[in-house]
């Protein structure tokens, strides 16, 4: 009984301090974003090359769709004072493309509150 007093007095506070909340709207800003992100250069890709690669095109639009996933993810995870703490492991390359597109590209975010 007391383990279940405390667990629950552990989530009610949760909730009334908004972390609950805050932490789905993280995660499904991860998830929109990745889905958003992995469909919209796979599609633009095939579009575009397609016609001068054929099938290629899928191959090479899975692979460039998959960077742009995880690379919107991570700006995210990063950008989020959620997540301050928590570590994420990433490879070089991953680390390195996510730097150039910063500095050559920049990230649109949109929905931020100013």
């Amino acid at each position: 009984m007391f383990l279940a007093d405390v667990l629950s007095n552990f989530i009610l506070g949760w909730i009334k301090n908004g972390q609950m909340q805050a932490w789905i709207r993280l995660l499904v800003s991860i998830f929109g974003t990745a889905f958003v992100a992995f469909f919209g250069v796979l599609g633009l890709t095939i579009i575009t090359l397609y016609p001068t690669i054929g099938t290629g095109a899928l191959v090479i639009g899975l692979g460039s769709a998959s960077l742009a996933m995880a690379i919107s993810v991570l700006f995210l995870w990063r950008s989020s004072k959620l997540t301050k703490g928590i570590p994420i492991a990433v490879t070089g390359d991953i680390e390195k493309e996510y730097q150039r597109i910063l500095q050559e590209q920049g990230m649109v975010i949109s929905g931020d509150k100013k």
